[in-house]
Order: C-alpha cells, then sequence, then structure tokens
C-alpha cells in the first residue's frame, strides 16, 4: 500500500491540490490511507466518517472536513517524537516524513506489547448487524471515533465495514448508496486465526478480530491507540535500547 515513507513508525500523509472533499475521501480510500494534507489545511478519515454519516460528504467543501492535528516539529531524535507524540493525546499527529498513527506506531511497539496484552484491553468497538446499512455503519463509527465497524450476526462475528470502502461507495454512488445492506461490503482480511496473523493485520490496518475456536477478540484502532498510550512507558524504553 505505500503507506510508511521512510521510517516504520511513519506512514504515509497523502499530498493533494485538490479543491473537491469527495477527491480526498476517494484518495484516502483508494490508498488505505488515514491523513491528507491540502491548501485548506489537515484531513483525517475520521472527519469524513463524520461527514458521510451526517449525509454531507457529497455537497461538502474542503474546508468542512478539515481538523486540527498537532505537529511535532523540530529537529529531535526518534524517541523524543514518540514521547512527544504520546503526550499529545492525539489519534494522530504530523511529522517532518508523514504522520503517526496507531497503526504505525505498533510496528514499533508489537514487541513491548503483545497482542495477548491488546486483547485484555480490548474495548467495547463499533458492532453493526449484517441488515444494517452502510449509514448505520458510518454512525457507529463516528460515535466510537474509530475507522471500522464490526459486523455480528447471532453473537458470531462475519467480518468488518471498513470506512475505506464506504467512502468509496459514498464518492461513487451519492446517499443512496449508503442505503446498501453492510452484508454486501464485509471484508474478511482483518479476520485472524493465529497470533502472527492478527499482529500483522494490526499494523496493516489498526484494527482486527482473532478467532480461535469459538472466542473472538476484537481489537479496533481506538483500543490500540489506548494500549499504546498506556504502555508508552515500556515500549519506549524498549526502543531507546536497541
Amino acid at each position: 500500500m505505500g503507506r510508511r515513507p521512510k521510517h516504520a513508525f511513519v506512514e504515509t500523509l497523502l499530498q493533494l491540490d485538490t479543491d473537491d472533499v469527495s477527491d480526498v475521501a476517494a484518495e484516502l480510500a483508494r490508498r488505505q490511507l488515514l491523513v491528507a494534507s491540502t491548501e485548506k489545511g489537515t484531513i483525517t478519515l475520521d472527519s469524513l466518517i463524520s461527514l458521510a454519516s451526517h449525509g454531507q460528504l457529497n455537497v461538502a467543501s474542503v474546508s468542512d472536513a478539515v481538523v486540527n492535528v498537532p505537529k511535532i516539529t523540530g529537529r529531535v531524535g526518534v524517541s523524543t517524537i514518540l514521547s512527544r507524540y504520546v503526550s499529545l493525546r492525539s489519534k494522530y499527529a504530523l511529522v517532518l516524513n508523514g504522520v503517526l498513527t496507531p497503526r504505525s506506531l505498533y510496528n514499533v511497539a508489537s514487541a513491548s506489547i503483545p497482542v495477548t496484552q491488546l486483547m485484555l484491553e480490548s474495548l467495547s468497538p463499533a458492532i453493526v448487524s449484517p441488515n444494517a446499512t452502510l449509514l448505520g455503519a458510518l454512525r457507529r463509527m463516528r460515535e466510537r471515533g474509530s475507522v471500522c465497524a464490526f459486523v455480528v450476526r447471532s453473537g458470531k462475528l462475519k467480518g468488518v465495514i471498513d470506512a475505506w470502502s464506504t467512502l468509496l461507495v459514498t464518492v461513487n454512488e451519492g446517499k443512496s448508496g449508503l442505503e446498501a445492506s453492510c452484508s454486501d461490503y464485509l471484508r474478511k482480511e482483518p479476520l485472524s486465526f493465529s497470533y502472527p496473523e492478527f499482529s500483522e493485520a494490526i499494523m496493516r490496518y489498526g484494527f482486527a478480530a482473532l478467532i480461535v475456536g469459538d472466542q473472538v477478540t476484537i481489537v479496533d484502532d481506538v483500543s490500540l491507540y489506548t494500549s499504546l498510550v498506556k504502555h508508552s512507558s515500556e515500549w519506549l524504553h524498549n526502543l531507546n535500547g536497541r
């Protein structure tokens, strides 16, 4: 996907020269990125979710999607950059070479925060039923502050609805497209059946589910971020010791 430009803990900040917010949504979705920079300011997948969940994505301006994302500046070392990220209490932070996100940070923190720890600390993710609409899934994402919603029927996990595919539907089909059923857009790749698969899915998507027999554990990007902050002293200490 080309989302990490130079360092394992940094992912691509999409640079766009456009006045059309739909273009921003489409490009983030196609590349499965989280943050874009425009002349008007910074746009996140989360701010686009908010617009789309209110039925405004196709009529909004770029300025409507701009949000304040903190920036870490100055010539400082890796440990200082990451320490500042943790102190910001922001899911995303801009840096010279791109953007810090929970999934990019887990690339350097995974040795210190094993998936078993993430599983123990996972919080209630956004959950929808298969017959819920994509609009309903977006609303649950907005309420949760997450970029995905997990689809469950009769207590069984069926798949994931992510903001990337949902925003593409909005861009291509407008509000009417969001009346489609979640069952038509289920994603299976973030569903894992072993710890290594689970860890890799989290680093790739920022969210994942581990299925072992009848047991299912879900970690979304909000839970991941919470764990990164909670255990920051541990993984930063180990990082400095490398």
